[in-house]
Parts: structure tokens; sequence; C-alpha cells
């Protein structure tokens, strides 16, 4: 019985790793996409005075 507790107890902590690692990957994500956003944004502005 006690055994199961503690596999259970493993399960859980693999879980929430498993859930912080998801949140981390996706605000790389998010950032990566904003930083890319804002590159573009930057670079038309900058063609855009060339002009």
């Amino acid at each position: 019985m006690e055994m199961n507790m503690s596999d259970a107890e493993i399960e859980t902590e693999i879980e929430r790793e498993r859930s912080r690692k998801s949140r981390a990957w996706r605000r790389a994500q998010t950032l990566e996409l904003v930083v890319g956003v804002a590159v573009v944004v930057w670079v038309i502005g900058k063609v855009g005075m060339a002009i």
C-alpha cells in the first residue's frame, strides 16, 4: 500500500515537472514570436524611411 502511495507521489512530481517545462516552452515560443514581429516592424520602418 505504501509503495503505491510513493509511486503516486512520484507520478505527481513527474506531471508537475512536465507542466513546468511545457509552460517554459510556451513562454519561450511567445517571446520568440514577439521579438520576430518587433524585428520585422523595425526593418519595415527602416526601409520605409530610406525610400
